[in-house]
């Protein structure tokens, strides 16, 4: 992990690099996709976890590029929750003992986004510490990736450069980017050797403390963020 004006570009090991897209929640707390960004969040190492801020009110999506020779990875998530329980981002349900190798993750191919924790008829509640709504309370995301057993073909459209997390008309990420899922235990994947990382999802004011860096500013829900690529 390695630190660049404050923050930190951050990896899941070496396979996946991961960015934090800010959003206003909305009342409903669901989306039928991938919101428009508002623009990155910090990120800062801190005994073994990753701190990103988060305002009440605000939520975020996760962005991932898969790196390396391979260029593809499968990745897992499980949320946090207020209670303590951990809930399986991709299929909505719980966490259990033997997460991930239970579980669904979202093939990255080169990119890919976690929109949120998934919820009925395919929407996604947003990851958010302070929601105002009915939206679950996130305190942590463990991400957990895995390498495909076989080189994989690369996929047709996979350009060169990753896509825009906000275009100028509007626009969110084509859905492709989180639609594409595959099981852990289905035997395309190297499941001897996961990597993993914990994101703590934290207020402003204490990742001022913790890491002597300032959060973004407070977003105006009017203005979404123009033209800002995935990292």
């Amino acid at each position: 992990m390695t630190r660049s004006g404050g923050a930190a570009d951050v990896h899941i090991g070496r396979r996946v690099r991961v960015s934090f897209q800010r959003y206003p929640v909305s009342a409903a707390g669901v989306s039928a996709g991938v919101p428009s960004s508002w623009g990155l969040l910090p990120a800062a190492p801190d005994g073994g976890v990753v701190l990103v801020p988060l305002a009440d009110g605000e939520g975020c999506w996760i962005g991932l590029t898969a790196i390396g020779s391979a260029r593809t990875a499968l990745v897992c998530a499980a949320v946090e929750c207020a209670d303590g329980t951990w809930t399986d981002a991709v299929s909505g349900s719980d966490a259990g003992r033997d997460f991930p190798l239970d579980a669904e993750g979202i093939v990255v191919s080169p990119f890919a986004v976690l929109a949120g924790i998934a919820a009925a008829k395919g929407e996604w509640w947003a990851l958010s510490r302070a929601p105002d709504g009915p939206t679950p309370i996130a305190r942590a995301v463990r991400l957990v990736s895995f390498l495909p057993r076989r080189a994989p073909r690369p996929p047709a459209s996979a350009g060169s450069r990753p896509p825009l997390a906000h275009d100028n008309g509007g626009n969110a990420p084509s859905q492709n980017l989180w639609a594409t899922r595959a099981h852990v235990a289905a035997g395309a994947w190297r499941v001897d050797r996961p990597q993993e990382l914990r994101v703590e999802l934290i207020d402003p004011k204490t990742f001022l403390a913790r890491t002597g860096h300032k959060a973004s500013a407070a977003l105006d829900p009017s203005a979404p963020y123009q033209g800002w690529r995935l990292p």
